[in-house]
């Protein structure tokens, strides 16, 4: 057991050699898959519970990120699971409230490894979940390469896709994101 910043309860580590024999166990019961499943799910109640995709923008910002960090390798193994198993909301989802996080640690090329999935995957997710993974993907790429063709044809995508699902956080960054290089360009 060890304490984390930002953590409310003690967390828990284990030695990689017990977590590979539990890995086994699991799999030898037949319960590996209903285990990632709920694994799963704890991690896409956590990037609810603490409005991961807008992190920056929040008075805890620090103790979110704190849990973020220390979270990461079990986002990480969601995202891989729900990829491998072609569970396109799930996946879509977590990828996209993930990208604020990539954006801030500078994790550009893993960030943008998941958002490109998510978005190629996203027209069978859901117009909530798809904004976030197209908002992340062109704050993602604006930040790595700045401004190009592709980068500035997505932004608009975006902030078309944020004003068709309603949602008046996604609006706000992608209206925010794509407002950047129309200012530097001079289109006020």
């Amino acid at each position: 057991i060890r304490e984390m910043p930002g953590h409310r309860e003690p967390r828990f580590t284990m030695l990689e050699t017990i977590r590979e024999f539990g890995l086994e166990q699991l799999t030898a019961s037949g319960e590996e898959v209903d285990a990632q499943q709920r694994h799963g799910t704890y991690a896409l109640a956590l990037i609810e519970r603490l409005d991961a995709h807008v992190f920056e923008h929040l008075t805890e910002a620090a103790q979110v990120l704190a849990i973020l960090q220390a979270e990461y390798p079990n986002l990480r193994a969601a995202l891989a699971h729900f990829a491998a198993t072609g569970a396109v909301e799930p996946f879509v989802q977590l990828a996209g409230r993930l990208h604020a996080f990539w954006i801030n640690q500078g994790m550009f090329q893993e960030g943008q490894h998941w958002l490109e999935q998510a978005v190629a995957m996203g027209t069978a997710a859901s117009l909530p979940a798809r904004v976030w993974a197209e908002v992340g993907l062109v704050g993602m790429l604006y930040g790595q390469q700045g401004q190009t063709d592709r980068s500035l044809r997505l932004l608009d995508e975006a902030v078309t896709l944020a004003r068709a699902s309603g949602d008046a956080l996604a609006i706000a960054l992608a209206t925010e994101y794509r407002g950047a290089p129309a200012t530097r360009m001079g289109d006020l």
